[in-house]
């Protein structure tokens, strides 16, 4: 039959000989290649047109230049450290008065017990809030720690939960070996850094410093856990030399180098992990303690929706900041602040950018302005982009920011006078525990964001765990209705914060066609269910959902 194939379209050879080489080549985004000599004696590089620069790229990918000698440096670049400089520059101070925030700063380290986290580097996304929230950090180790826990692999394979779970008491720490909590001690037990594998593979298994690279290497490079086990036999020996007086055995030295294989598919770097700490307390200290400015730097740097969430936060946590919509006399191009406001720029108006908003202020200063109807005489602006600027200035909520918590509340409203025939919601995300406990029963209002659907098989397959398709088992056990294989979930907001909500496989063909039919981000979604005991997260199990179009 290929033979057929090949002889009706013999252009198909081609395909054998193109097969395995590279399609095109991309150009890192940060990726400077640093050579001992003259890089044209061992690469060719091409020049690329990338945003408008004229860029000098290698032929090489990263294994190929590390073979031929070459050093790359990933020299990243970070709005937040932008927005940071912009904050210390707000008081005047200096770099070094910017380093020297102290990092057991009581209000700082407050912020992030309390979980408020938004605007904060690395915190902001779902996982690191989960994590924060039910970890509750009291020093900067634990800050830091959650930057590496709030991650696919500690969240999936139980080290986050552990962590938590002992930390705040719920269980107690079970030493596997004193060695073992010389290294892991700080991190109740869990190895979530690459650096704490190392240390075990040469304190406890006396790997000496080559054989610990290349280890270093297997992580980095995710080779996988066969290349790992090839090393079995050298820690095995070691831990008994070093260890065997102390109660060492091989079926322990077993189970730690089983928990390095474990952490070695997801470990963090710690220096990474220390890193992104530090960023993250600078900004909790000005979003603390100046709050006004740290709300003015990151509104410079957000999008559309963002910028709604960073002013929806604004007035949380005991924070009422007052914001003003543009003004044709005291507008910047972007956010300022005015006498302990928030005064917005020319360029949060809807079809004014950078470049317009710039044109505005350039004007004013040389002409002045008087009024909005004096902006007809700048450059690009008629009479139509007026009318949407006067509109704009003109609305109670230009943002958007308030539309959630007027929607809820204009709703429960309709429901206490009868005119809507739902349920009353008797809770809010934040009544929601972290912590495994009792099932409680929840009616929920609020807006979702997110929504995906998940296999039961891909997502057990991409978990690790031993499938039998044949038997129809998962790690052993039999897989209960496996023709009900798929579920959904959904991340949404209310009043207070975010909550998870799931349609478990057996609700969902029944429930499927309202969750699809769903506007994210515009429609009110009211649902019954249970805050699951079991479950060590704030997520609702959802039994019953309405829709609510707040429009109508």
């Amino acid at each position: 039959q290929a033979r057929e194939v090949f002889e009706q379209y013999p252009d198909l050879g081609a395909a054998l000989d193109l097969e395995g080489n590279y399609a095109g080549f991309g150009v890192h985004s940060a990726g400077i290649v640093i050579s001992t000599g003259p890089i044209t004696d061992v690469a060719a590089f091409y020049e690329r047109q990338v945003k408008g620069e004229t860029r000098r790229v290698i032929s090489m990918d990263k294994y190929d230049a590390e073979k031929k000698g070459l050093l790359k440096i990933d020299a990243l670049g970070l709005a937040n450290t932008a927005a940071l400089d912009d904050m210390r520059k707000e008081m005047g101070w200096s770099l070094d008065d910017l380093y020297n925030i102290p990092l057991d700063d009581e209000a700082a380290l407050r912020g992030f017990y309390e979980n408020d986290v938004i605007g904060i580097f690395q915190f902001q996304g779902r996982a690191c809030r989960y994590v924060n929230g039910a970890l509750q950090p009291e020093n900067f180790k634990q800050v830091y720690d959650v930057t590496a826990l709030g991650r696919p692999g500690p969240l999936h394979n139980g080290a986050a939960n552990a962590y938590i779970d002992i930390k705040q008491g719920r269980e107690a720490y079970e030493e596997l070996h004193p060695a073992v909590t010389a290294i892991c001690g700080s991190t109740y037990g869990q190895i979530i850094y690459q650096e704490q594998i190392l240390r075990i593979l040469g304190e406890i298994g006396d790997f000496d410093w080559t054989h610990r690279a290349e280890v270093r290497r297997i992580i980095s490079r995710k080779i996988g856990e066969q290349e790992f086990n090839k090393r079995w036999s050298r820690f095995r020996d070691g831990a008994l030399r070093l260890h065997g007086d102390t109660g060492m055995t091989e079926e322990l030295a077993k189970d730690i180098w089983g928990r390095c294989i474990t952490a070695g598919a997801y470990a963090f770097n710690a220096a990474h992990a220390v890193a992104y700490g530090m960023i993250a307390m600078e900004a909790m200290y000005f979003k603390r303690r100046y709050p006004e400015i740290f709300y003015k730097a990151l509104l410079n740097i957000s999008d559309e929706e963002k910028t709604k969430l960073l002013l929806r936060d604004s007035q949380r946590f005991g924070r009422a900041l007052e914001i003003k919509p543009p003004h044709p006399s005291y507008s910047n191009v972007g956010w300022r602040r005015d006498n302990g406001k928030l005064l917005a720029g020319f360029s949060q108006i809807k079809g004014i950018g950078d470049k317009m908003g710039t044109r505005i202020v350039e004007h004013r200063e040389a002409h002045g302005i008087d009024g909005w109807d004096g902006l007809l005489a700048v450059s690009g602006v008629g009479p139509k982009t007026l009318e949407t600027i006067k509109q704009f200035a003109d609305n109670e909520d230009p943002f958007g920011a308030t539309w959630l918590d007027r929607s809820i509340k204009h709703t429960k409203e309709e429901i206490a006078s009868g005119k809507l025939p739902v349920p009353m919601p008797i809770t809010v995300a934040q009544d929601l525990p972290y912590e495994k406990g009792e099932d409680i029963e929840v009616i929920w209002l609020g807006v979702i964001h997110t929504r995906n659907e998940r296999d039961l098989f891909e997502f057990n397959q991409a978990k690790g765990a031993e499938l039998d398709m044949e038997r129809m088992t998962i790690g052993g056990k039999p897989i209960k209705d496996p023709h009900l294989d798929k579920w959904v979930v959904m991340v949404g907001d209310d009043e207070t914060d975010q909550v998870g909500l799931r349609v478990d496989r057996w609700r969902y063909p029944r429930l499927r066609e309202a969750v699809w039919r769903i506007r994210l981000g515009k429609d009110l979604v009211l649902v019954r269910g249970v805050k699951p005991g079991w479950m060590p997260t704030r997520q609702i199990n959802i039994s019953e959902l309405w829709i609510i179009d707040p429009e109508m």
